[in-house]
């Protein structure tokens, strides 16, 4: 999964991994050097950003994706209920 997770990434402008992404790849998105921004999208709400790891964990489970907000709130996502994950393009990150 994890390669496969890393070929995605390399291979396309915008890398949209599918519904059965785990934990441990969230997991290796957060911790990725250099970090790559990434949005989460859940069914019918609206997507939520990740500028930096510093915005994001997963809890001590790994079943709750904890993602802090603009206004400084907190967002608790099952990580079972997530459509996908779309990453900054490589393009994007360099302007």
């Amino acid at each position: 999964m994890l390669h496969e997770l890393a070929r995605t990434l390399r291979g396309y402008d915008k890398a949209v991994i599918s519904s059965d992404m785990t934990a441990r790849a969230i997991q290796e998105l957060l911790h990725a050097a250099p970090f790559r921004p990434f949005t989460v999208h859940i069914a019918e709400q609206t997507p939520m950003h990740v500028p930096h790891s510093d915005f994001a964990m997963l809890s001590g489970d790994k079943r709750l994706l904890v993602l802090t907000t603009e206004d400084g709130g907190l967002r608790l996502i099952d990580v079972v209920l997530i459509s996908s994950i779309a990453t900054a393009a490589v393009a994007d990150l360099t302007r």
